[in-house]
C-alpha cells in the first residue's frame, strides 16, 4: 500500500512540475486544459471543465497544507 501511495504521488508531483514548465496550465486528473478560478490564500486556483476537479498550480505535494508531522503520516501508511 505505502509504494501505491507513493507511486501515485511522484505521479502527480511530476504532473504539477511539467505544468509549471510549460506556458498553459493542464488538469492534474484528467490533462485537458482549464480556466483560472480565483485566488485562495495567494495562490492562483484553476478549474477544470472537463471533469470539475479545482487545484491550485503550487500545490506540489498532498501534504504540503497538513499540519500533521511526516512522522505522523509514514506511521499511517504503513499501519495495514
Amino acid at each position: 500500500m505505502f509504494k501505491e501511495v507513493h507511486d501515485y504521488l511522484n505521479e502527480v508531483k511530476k504532473k504539477v512540475e511539467d505544468a509549471k514548465k510549460s506556458d498553459s496550465v493542464a488538469c492534474l486528473v484528467c490533462g485537458r486544459c482549464v480556466v483560472k478560478n480565483g485566488r485562495n490564500y495567494g495562490k492562483q486556483q484553476y478549474l477544470c471543465k472537463h471533469c470539475g476537479k479545482s487545484f491550485s498550480q503550487r500545490s506540489t505535494n498532498a501534504l504540503s497544507n497538513s499540519h500533521t508531522s511526516d512522522a505522523v503520516w509514514k506511521a499511517v501508511i504503513r499501519d495495514p
